[in-house]
C-alpha cells in the first residue's frame, strides 16, 4: 500500500471547508443545529437518564430514612413530654402526705384527692399526649379507684417488672386489653428528704393521637413490635392487630429503636418502576426534538430573511445618495444593525447638505474674517498714537496705563484656544495689575520666579480670574492691599513641575464658605450661580493636567488673606530665565 499524501488530504479538507462555507446561512445553522446540538444532547440526555437511576433510587431511600429519622426525633420529645408529667409529681409535699397517710376516711382521701391531686392531673394533662394519670402506694386506701388513688396490688404488674421500673428509674410499656393498645409510662415517685420511693405513678400516654402525628409525618404504615411478640399495624383505618404469620419481615425496612419502647418498623417504599415507560420518555422526547426544531428553523427564517432583503437593498443604493432601509420594526441584533445603517444614511444625506452649505458659505466667511482682523490692528494704532502724544505732553502716568491698557487688549483679543508659555500669562498679569494700581493707589503687586520657566506652558486667561477675586472680595476701603505671585519648584513627590501661588492680605473667608469652596473644587463642579470664575479655572486646569497634577488649592482665614495654587508640568531639558517682576 502507497503512503497517503499529506498535502492531497489538506486540500482535501481545505475543499470541504470551502464548500460549507459557501453554503446559505439557513443550511449552515441547522447542520450546525443538529450536529453540535441535537445529536449530543439526545445522547446525553439519554445517557444521563439511564445512569442517575441508580443514583435515583438510592436518593429516594434516603429522602424516606431522612423523614423517618425526623419523625422519630419528634415522637422521642413527644414522649420525653409525656414522662415529664411525673415532675408536677415529685415536687409535691401534698401527694407525698397523701402517699403516706393510713385509715383515713373516704369523705377525707376524698378531700385530699380532690384538693391536691385533680389540680395536678389538669396541669399535667395540658398537654393533649397525656391521657390519664394514676398514683398507687402502699398503704390500705379508703379511697380505692382504678386509675386515680389506689394500693399498689391494684396495678396487677409482677415484682420482676417493678424491679426493672425502679432499676431503670422510668419504663415504658405497651399493652393490649379490651379496648385495644395502651401505652404507659411507669416511674416511682421519691420524697426529696425520704430515702424511699412512696409510690409508684402510671402516665397512659394518648396513643392515637401518638400514632396518628407520626404517620401523618412519615406518610404511611408502620408496626410496632411489643414484648411479647404481639405485633401491631398502624394505618388509614387506626391500629391494627396482625397474627403471626401475616407479617414478613422483608430487606427494605428500617427499624427504630428506642430505650424502653417497643421496636417500630418502618417499611421503606421503593421507587415507582420505570419499566414501560421509556416509550413515554422517548415519546415525550421527540416531540419537545420537533418543537424546539420547528422554533429553530422559524427563528432562523426569521433572520436569514431579514438580512436577505437588507443585503439586496444595499446592493441597490448609490453611494452618493443612500437610502434608508423601510420596515425594520424589531430591536434585535439585526434590527440594531439596519438602525445603524439608517442613522448613517441620515447623517451622510445630512453632511452632503451641510458640506454643499458650508461651501456656500465659506467666502462669504472669509470677508467677514478678514474685516475683523482689520478693526483691532485699527484700535492698537489710535492708542499707539495717544500714548506717543501723552509722551509728548510729558504725561507720563497716562502714557504708562495707555501702553499697559494696549498690551492688555492686545492679549485678551487673541481668541486663540492653544496654550501659551507661562510668561506671557504673567506679563498678561502684570498689566491686569498695572493698570488697577494707576487706579487705586492701595493695591500693590509682587511677581516672584524662582525657578526656569521657557517650556511650561498653561492655558490661557488662567491667572486674570483669580486676581479678579483676589481685588474684589479681598480689598478693604482705605487699606493696604498686597498681592503676591511666587512660581517656585514643586516638591520632590511632583518632579518636573512648578506651582504657581497667589497670596493676597484681603478679608479673607469664613470656615463654612472655605470648606464648601473646596467640597466644589474638588468635585469639579462648574455649574454654579456663584465662584464661576474660580471654578471655571479649575475645570480648565484639570482639563490641561493630568487629574492628579491638576485642580486648584485654596487656604483663607477670615482677616488674614487668602491663598491659591495649582502645579503645572514642566518639560525636561527647560532652559533657566530669570524673571522677576514688581510693583
Amino acid at each position: 500500500m502507497g503512503r497517503r499524501n499529506p498535502g492531497r488530504i489538506r486540500e482535501k479538507v481545505e475543499t470541504h471547508i470551502f464548500r460549507f462555507m459557501n453554503w446559505k446561512l439557513t443550511y449552515k445553522m441547522f447542520f450546525i443545529y443538529i450536529v453540535a446540538v441535537l445529536v449530543p444532547t439526545s445522547i446525553l440526555a439519554l445517557g444521563f437518564w439511564n445512569a442517575n437511576m441508580n443514583g435515583l433510587q438510592k436518593t429516594y431511600y434516603e429522602t424516606q430514612v431522612h423523614t423517618i429519622f425526623a419523625a422519630r426525633e419528634n415522637l422521642s420529645i413527644n414522649l420525653n413530654q409525656i414522662a415529664a408529667s411525673s415532675n408536677y409529681y415529685q415536687r409535691s409535699d401534698a401527694v407525698l402526705e397523701l402517699l403516706l397517710e393510713q385509715n383515713l376516711q373516704v369523705s377525707d382521701s376524698l378531700f385530699r384527692y380532690i384538693k391536691d391531686i385533680l389540680p395536678l392531673n389538669k396541669a399535667a394533662m395540658l398537654n393533649t399526649y397525656v391521657k390519664r394519670i394514676g398514683l398507687y402506694g402502699y398503704q390500705n386506701y379508703s379511697l380505692n379507684m382504678d386509675f386515680g388513688l389506689a394500693n399498689i396490688s391494684h396495678l396487677n404488674k409482677s415484682e420482676d417488672f417493678l424491679q426493672e421500673v425502679k432499676a431503670s428509674g422510668g419504663k415504658w410499656k405497651m399493652e393490649i386489653d379490651n379496648s385495644g393498645p395502651m401505652l404507659c409510662y411507669y416511674c416511682y415517685i421519691y420524697s426529696s428528704t425520704y430515702p424511699y420511693d412512696r409510690g409508684i405513678m402510671v402516665v397512659e400516654a394518648n396513643l392515637e393521637k401518638l400514632a396518628e402525628n407520626f404517620y401523618q409525618q412519615l406518610g404511611k404504615p408502620f408496626y410496632l413490635h411489643m414484648e411479647d411478640g404481639d405485633r401491631l399495624k398502624y394505618g388509614e383505618s387506626g391500629f391494627e392487630i396482625l397474627e403471626e404469620d401475616a407479617y414478613l419481615e422483608n430487606e427494605n425496612t428500617y427499624k427504630i429503636l428506642m430505650e424502653n419502647f417497643p421496636e417500630i418498623i418502618v417499611p421503606l417504599l421503593p421507587m415507582e418502576s420505570r419499566e414501560g415507560q421509556i416509550e413515554l420518555i422517548l415519546f415525550i422526547m421527540a416531540v419537545m426534538v420537533f418543537v424546539f426544531t420547528a422554533l429553530y428553523i422559524m427563528t432562523n427564517y426569521s433572520i436569514t430573511a431579514r438580512l436577505s432583503r437588507f443585503a439586496e437593498h444595499i446592493r441597490k443604493i448609490d453611494a452618493q445618495a443612500p437610502v434608508i432601509f423601510e420596515g425594520n420594526r424589531y430591536q434585535d441584533e439585526v434590527g440594531l444593525a439596519i438602525s445603524a445603517y439608517n442613522e448613517f444614511a441620515e447623517r451622510t444625506n445630512y453632511l452632503i447638505n451641510e458640506n454643499l452649505r458650508v461651501q456656500l458659505q465659506k467666502k462669504e466667511s472669509d470677508y467677514y474674517a478678514l474685516q475683523a482682523q482689520i478693526q483691532p490692528h485699527f484700535l492698537y494704532n489710535i492708542l499707539e498714537n495717544i500714548r506717543m502724544v501723552a509722551e509728548a505732553n510729558h504725561d507720563l502716568e497716562t502714557a504708562d496705563m495707555l501702553l499697559a491698557l494696549g498690551r492688555y487688549m492686545r492679549y485678551t483679543l487673541n481668541r486663540s484656544a492653544q496654550p501659551i508659555p507661562l510668561e506671557k500669562e504673567l506679563g498678561f498679569a502684570k498689566n491686569f495689575l498695572v493698570i488697577h494700581r494707576m487706579r487705586n493707589d492701595n493695591i500693590r503687586f509682587r511677581i516672584q520666579i524662582s525657578t526656569e520657566i521657557d517650556k511650561v506652558l498653561c492655558p490661557r486667561f488662567v491667572l486674570q480670574p483669580l486676581l479678579e477675586n483676589a481685588l474684589k472680595h479681598g480689598y478693604c476701603l482705605n487699606e493696604k492691599l498686597d498681592i503676591d505671585i511666587q512660581v517656585q519648584d514643586a516638591e520632590k513627590e511632583r518632579n518636573q513641575q512648578v506651582q504657581v501661588i497667589i497670596k493676597d492680605n484681603g478679608n479673607g473667608m469664613p470656615a463654612d464658605i472655605l470648606f464648601m469652596l473646596r467640597d466644589k473644587l474638588k468635585a469639579k463642579e462648574v455649574k454654579e450661580a456663584e465662584h464661576i470664575g474660580l471654578l471655571n479655572v479649575n475645570s480648565r486646569l484639570t482639563a490641561f493636567c493630568l487629574p492628579e497634577e491638576g485642580g486648584l488649592s485654596i487656604d483663607s482665614r477670615l482677616g488674614k488673606g487668602t491663598c491659591v495654587s495649582f502645579f503645572l508640568p514642566r518639560r525636561e531639558g527647560a532652559k533657566y530665565e530669570n524673571f522677576n517682576s514688581g510693583g
